[in-house]
């Protein structure tokens, strides 16, 4: 087995979420990535097309940029 429950519904979060996704993750199908978005309350989603599943790698700067800008957020 691959994952296992996490013992709350993605709905009870109440942090806010930053999501990156790649269109080319052949690990977590981007499908998977868009229904997390959508069951998380404040959740973020940024999609990268024809990245792969080390999309952070890949884009380290932007990510590093929005982590730093939601340190910020009220």
């Amino acid at each position: 087995m691959i994952a296992s429950p996490w013992g709350f519904e993605l709905s009870e979060v109440r942090a806010p979420v930053l999501l990156w996704h790649g269109t080319e993750d052949v690990n977590v199908p981007i499908a998977v990535g868009r229904r997390v978005a959508q069951q998380l309350p404040d959740a973020r989603l940024r999609v990268f097309e024809g990245a792969g599943h080390a999309v952070g790698m890949a884009n380290q700067a932007e990510v590093m940029e929005a982590i730093r800008a939601a340190g910020e957020r009220p």
